[in-house]
């Protein structure tokens, strides 16, 4: 029997201790949403359910929020706000220091946001668009479509997950951020981009050095669908014709709603894209020499060089990406010419070049693609693919998507046969050695 105390006693110990962390961590959590709520109370009242957290995972959650703005009988109700860092000392670090220091792992979600369409907050933003849109259709080049508009459509309710995610591995100098944002029955958007240089927020924010930069809408096609029915109906026109009227728009019809104007390519895309919606991908790789600060120094059309443009619509390159502004644009800029020291022919084969394709790359020049897209090819066969989170001596840290959703994989380096990363052509080819 006295063999068993000392394990009891240790037993004990730790769900004291464990008891007591998980006690600490709600009281810290609480005390950082009341203030939040006490400060936010001229704008708004905010209520919550309750507090979670997960100490393994450094993860803490503020669960059923409603926000109710001060002048509005109506709500904006969220299922799960939540913050993750890199493991569970995250939870008890000073929050102060995530403004001096980038951390290695933050991850920001809100999940289960919803907004009636009914209620008074979308029929105030339907307001506000209405005094934007003036005489303008809700369904024309420009337009916002209004709460009675999506009902129309079939919608119920603005329905939307989100998620933000800052991620810096110890072996590499870059930083990687993503934002993704899902309205249910609408669309999914994903922004994503690689920083290199400082590991400071503010100076992130202040300058930021973009290695890569990714835009993908993904459109849910039966509301594509229905919306083309519904805003031809409501401009007396058929669905081709519709369509028409977006691809074909005047430049001034562009300028306004767009801010600039797309070229004869870009408008094909667009009409492309409204006859079989799908997936549009727009990727940048801005040059070294690009500084906003200089911009006044080059004319706009050396920004699809200078940002490494690449447009995809449902998988189609896009392969002119011509387009003006209008005369107050055009005014920030110069007359520089990027230049370039090669011949015409050698112009025609750079830019066929100008392309992005999966090409088999060293491990150990890995660290330098940390979240890019990369395909491995395992030993016994086997496949793994996913954004590269981080690299270290052991294995690779993949993320994958799943069903909408995402989830992170482990490969060891000695069962790796060979690796390709997705990027430009135009890269030195040292690269592949």
């Amino acid at each position: 029997m006295k063999n068993l105390k000392v394990p009891l006693i240790i037993i004990l110990l730790a769900a004291l201790i464990y008891g007591g962390a998980k006690g600490l961590i709600y009281y810290k959590t609480q005390s950082a949403v009341d203030q939040m709520v006490q400060q936010a109370q001229l704008f708004a009242e905010i209520r919550y359910d309750g507090i979670s957290s997960d100490l393994l995972k450094g993860r803490v959650a503020v669960e059923n929020i409603s926000i109710t703005p001060v002048t509005l009988q109506d709500s904006i109700n969220i299922r799960e706000a939540a913050i993750q860092g890199d493991g569970p000392m995250f939870l008890f670090s000073d929050a102060a220091k995530l403004n001096q220091q980038t951390p290695e792992k933050l991850i920001v979600s809100v999940a289960g946001i919803d907004i009636s369409l009914d209620g008074q907050i979308m029929q105030s933003m339907n307001a506000a668009a209405a005094n934007q849109q003036a005489s303008m259709s809700s369904c024309a080049l420009g337009g916002t479509l209004t709460a009675m508009d999506l009902r129309a459509i079939g919608l119920q309710e603005i329905a939307a997950d989100m998620f933000i995610s800052v991620s810096r591995p110890k072996l590499s100098n870059k930083t990687r951020m993503e934002v993704d944002l899902s309205v249910y029955n609408m669309a999914e958007m994903s922004i994503s981009a690689t920083l290199s240089g400082a590991d400071n927020p503010v100076a992130i924010a202040m300058a930021p050095q973009a290695d890569e930069v990714r835009f993908v809408y993904k459109v849910n096609t039966d509301y594509m669908q229905n919306m083309k029915k519904y805003c031809a109906a409501q401009l007396a026109m058929d669905e081709a014709a519709f369509i028409e009227s977006y691809a074909g728009a005047t430049d001034e019809q562009y300028l306004q709603a767009l801010g600039f104007i797309p070229g004869k390519a870009i408008r094909q895309a667009i009409s492309d894209f409204m006859q079989q919606p799908g997936k549009i991908e727009l990727a940048m790789v801005p040059s070294p020499e690009l500084n906003p600060v200089n911009v006044q120094d080059y004319r706009p059309e050396d920004l699809i060089d200078m940002l490494g443009l690449q447009l995809k619509v449902n998988d189609q390159l896009v392969k002119e990406l011509d387009f003006t502004f209008g005369d107050e644009i055009n005014a920030m800029f110069g007359n520089k010419t990027v230049e370039k020291e090669v011949t015409v022919s050698e112009q025609a084969s750079e830019k066929n070049l100008v392309s992005y394709t999966y090409q088999i790359t060293p491990i150990s020049r890995l660290p330098q693609y940390i979240g890019a897209q990369v395909k491995i090819q395992l030993k016994d066969g086997l496949d793994r693919d996913g954004a590269l989170l981080s690299v270290n001596q052991k294995d690779l840290l993949l993320e994958q998507r799943l069903h909408g959703g995402k989830f992170q994989v482990y490969v060891p380096r000695d069962k790796i046969a060979s690796v390709k990363v997705l990027r430009l052509l135009k890269e030195d080819a040292g690269a592949n050695q």
